[in-house]
């Protein structure tokens, strides 16, 4: 149709301002023509409005999959006198707002430019930013989670064929027209959400596929036991007490039925916190904030391998690492707490597949461990173990007669958190180490105050082998150290 209208107008390659002028009025008068075609067409019972079914026929020839909520959406953004239809100067607004947005929310926009942002790079003689042509397949493949990437490569791939095809095309209306190619152009934000609404769409018909593959009765409905199985396909380990989680959370009542959109939801809910319940999002970005020192909303690697510890997780600098590079994808030396999140579902994965390892080797042939040999059990986790500990373990368990996997991952974690409290109470000390400190501390304590003396430390210390050759040295080790690992022994 340009073509078309500037070929009336001129015989050049070039326009005026006055022929473009004219352009601009003759492509409006064919525009608006063509959204009132558009709107007749869909307008099935001639009322001069559209209601929320034809809304849906609209979206369809957006290449939108048509949700409930994205036509509600939909209709609030543009219904002016809120009948619940929409009518032509309406429909006009509707066609202007997905221009704009490819159908995304505000908030996923938002998201959206916060991927783009963290891979764009500022043009020359301009204000706007585009995505480098060797950073876009990192730029789309950052809009997947870790347990989703094996899908997202391949629509990516896919997205970056029809990327390429664009190029030639392009390319070749250049060389017809003999035009300069110029330096090669990025991906500015505009064609960023083009291609995120593609592999969006792409991600749908994948899930439908995953939804259609659990849907034995073919109904079109899932039961909420099945919601693991589903979920698994995807590439989560989902857990009975995350799924639990994510259903109150998107407010799905016990007994309801799950159609594709509620899944679609659900999984997309499900990937926002990378398969984590809300608990576990909640002190992972409080332990984030606390390491996060100046305050700039990303940490280091260094930081990472601290947190991890101070969550319970024995591990070393160069493991941390390796998640860390997993997935910073765009290769800088810091992370936001978004990729934080995804490497703790790496380094989550990592254990539970641990457990399942301990799990099997262990298990009955009904798939679950007897509370008697549960310390035994526990023990091939973790040394620190004691009897004592596994009733408090056992809290939120179904059935401690019989425990299945997800039971045993919940008492491995409740058993991680005991061991942590009492590790930070002791100072990092295990319980032997303190009973040897106490005893060593008894001897010494003749008179029974609970305090000692500044000359009874010397051969305090000696007992417990430690040397400390300067007076700085003990300086720095009484208050800091022995104070917190007597916990309320004091030195006078």
């Amino acid at each position: 149709v340009i073509m078309e209208i500037t070929q009336k107008l001129t015989k050049f390659a070039t326009l005026d301002y006055e022929e473009y002028l004219r352009f601009v009025g003759q492509y409006t008068s064919f525009e608006r023509a063509e959204v009132q075609r558009v709107f007749r067409e869909f307008d099935e019972d001639s009322s001069g409005s559209l209601d929320t079914e034809e809304i849906e026929g609209v979206m369809r020839s957006f290449s939108i999959t048509p949700f409930k909520a994205t036509v509600e959406a939909a209709i609030a953004v543009v219904d002016e006198d809120h009948t619940g239809t929409v009518e032509f100067h309406e429909f006009v607004h509707l066609l202007t707002v997905y221009k704009k947005t490819e159908g995304f929310s505000q908030a996923e926009v938002k998201d959206l430019y916060a991927v783009f942002y963290k891979f764009a790079v500022p043009v020359s003689d301009s204000k706007l930013r585009e995505v480098p042509e060797s950073e876009m397949r990192n730029a789309l493949m950052n809009l997947f989670g870790p347990q989703t990437l094996s899908v997202g490569v391949k629509l990516v791939n896919e997205v970056l064929v029809k990327i390429q095809k664009k190029k030639e095309e392009k390319a070749a209306k250049r060389a017809l027209s003999r035009q300069q190619g110029g330096p090669e152009q990025g991906m500015k934000f505009r064609e960023f959400l083009v291609w995120a609404r593609c592999l969006r769409e792409a991600e749908i018909t994948a899930y439908r596929r995953k939804f259609d593959k659990v849907d034995y009765t073919k109904s079109g409905l899932l039961m909420q036991d099945n919601l693991k199985e589903a979920l698994h396909h995807i590439g989560y380990t989902a857990l009975r007490p995350e799924v639990e989680d994510l259903l109150e959370r998107r407010k799905v009542s016990k007994d309801d039925m799950i159609d594709f959109e509620c899944f679609v939801n659900l999984v997309q809910d499900f990937c926002r916190t990378d398969g984590f319940s809300r608990r576990d999002v909640d002190e992972f970005f409080e332990v984030f904030s606390a390491f996060d020192k100046e305050g700039s909303g990303e940490v280091g690697v260094l930081e990472v391998a601290s947190m991890l510890r101070w969550l319970g997780f024995s591990i070393e600098l160069d493991v941390a690492n390796s998640y860390f590079q997993s997935v910073n994808l765009d290769g800088a030396d810091r992370m936001g707490f978004a990729e934080f999140l995804r490497l703790m579902r790496l380094h989550r994965d990592d254990c539970l597949g641990h457990m399942q390892e301990v799990f099997d080797r262990n298990c009955e042939q009904e798939l679950v461990l007897k509370q008697d040999c549960l310390k035994q059990v526990l023990t091939q986790m973790d040394r620190r173990v004691s009897v004592n500990v596994i009733s408090q373990c056992l809290q939120g368990v179904r059935d401690a007669r019989y425990i299945d996997f997800d039971d045993f991952v919940q008492v491995t974690d409740n058993m991680r958190r005991h061991i942590l409290n009492q590790m930070r109470k002791q100072a990092g000390f295990t319980d032997d180490e303190v009973r040897t400190f106490q005893q060593a501390f008894d001897k010494y304590d003749t008179d029974g105050n609970r305090k000692l003396t500044r000359d009874e430390m010397p051969p305090l210390l000696a007992d417990l082998k430690i040397d400390l050759r300067t007076v700085d040295d003990q300086r720095h080790f009484v208050r800091p150290s022995l104070s917190m690992v007597l916990n309320g022994w004091f030195v006078t």
